[in-house]
């Protein structure tokens, strides 16, 4: 059974150690070390793009799964050029002192390289995680993407 959510300093040190998830999170995929993502996500990591396909007018379904989704990120990500996430104002709710959601804004640049991808761009996007305390440590458990404009 999860305990009631963190108060006071328990609070602002689970929020600090949320933030530097997706922080992390961001850095090794724009470095390109997947590999170091699987230290940071719950083993039934869901990764849904969805919304942001229905924007470039692809069909993305979500991805279930750790290894699944750092596999597809070596395939499809690592050819990029360049990848630079910036994630600000955070809104991180505590369901209980278990389970948190947080809702980032996102401003993506892509330096593109390859021939079947559209090239480079701005994208602005709001995203959504949840987020698991596992052996007393948070791990990211969800990631939806929602592509709002890409320039």
């Amino acid at each position: 059974m999860s305990s009631s959510a963190p108060e006071g300093l328990d609070r602002l040190l689970a929020l600090e150690d949320i933030k530097l998830l997706r922080a992390k999170y961001c850095r090794r995929i724009d470095s390109h070390r997947f590999s170091e993502l699987a230290d940071i996500l719950t083993e039934d990591f869901l990764l849904d793009m969805s919304p942001t396909g229905k924007v470039l007018g692809a069909e993305v379904q979500p991805l279930q799964g750790r290894d699944t989704i750092i596999a597809m990120m070596e395939q499809n990500f690592a050819p990029l050029k360049m990848l630079l996430h910036i994630v600000t104002i955070p809104e991180i709710e505590f369901q209980d002192g278990d389970h948190a959601t947080g809702v980032w804004r996102q401003e993506t640049f892509i330096k593109e390289t390859r021939p079947d991808l559209p090239g480079s761009g701005l994208a602005y996007a709001t995203v959504s995680d949840t987020y698991r305390k596992e052996d007393g440590r948070w791990l990211i458990a969800s990631v939806r993407v929602e592509l709002e404009v890409m320039l």
